[in-house]
Parts: structure tokens; C-alpha cells; sequence
């Protein structure tokens, strides 16, 4: 088993979803478990709650406040499939190879001003 990072080390994503009729947490739970199997458990997740129509889900990556994805939140309804499962995941993605470059860019221009 891995250790955790410390918390200020840690990404922290915050989830924002509709009440809906039935509450939403269907809705966040996907969304969850998306941020979860792209970055692993090192990172924390978020819930906020909204009463608002349209009905949407936004991923939101906190420290840089930078919206990853979002989407109408039927997309990530059961009993539509979880159509929007793809899009999602390829939008977390492609935001952590962004981050993972950053990082890379980071540490040779560190190294680089060492030499």
C-alpha cells in the first residue's frame, strides 16, 4: 500500500451538481470515482451541491481553479448509461498529462538554473 501525500501536496478537485428531484449524488459519485481512477488516492474530493437549473456536473482542479470538465448532468445518469463517462475521463486525462508536463518542465528549468 502506498502512502498518502500531505495535504498540501495533494490535488484537491471539487465536484459541483445539481439537487435534482432525486438529490445528485448519483451524479457526483461518478463523477468521484472518474477523478479517483484517473489520479489515484492521493487526491482529494470535493461535493458541492447546487439548486439550479439547467442540471450540470463540473469538475473543477481547486489550487489552479481550472473547470477539467463539464457536462449535462444526465450524462452521468445510470440509466442513460453513463454516456458522458468517456468524455469525462479523456478530459481528467489529458488534464493530468498536463500537469505531469508542467512538472517535467519544472524540474530540468530547476535543474537547468543549478548548473
Amino acid at each position: 500500500m502506498s502512502e498518502l501525500l500531505p495535504m498540501q501536496d495533494r490535488l484537491e478537485f471539487e465536484v459541483r451538481y445539481s439537487r435534482n428531484c432525486d438529490g445528485g449524488k448519483q451524479e457526483f459519485q461518478v463523477a468521484r470515482d472518474a477523478v479517483l481512477a484517473i489520479f489515484g488516492a492521493d487526491v482529494l474530493v470535493t461535493e458541492t451541491c447546487v439548486d439550479h437549473y439547467p442540471i450540470t456536473v463540473v469538475v473543477t482542479e481547486k489550487r489552479s481553479g481550472a473547470i477539467v470538465w463539464s457536462g449535462d448532468q444526465r450524462g452521468l445518469f445510470r440509466k442513460y448509461g453513463h454516456r458522458a463517462m468517456p468524455e469525462l475521463k479523456r478530459k481528467l486525462s489529458d488534464f493530468k498529462m498536463q500537469l505531469e508536463q508542467g512538472d517535467q518542465q519544472a524540474k530540468s528549468e530547476g535543474s537547468a538554473t543549478r548548473d
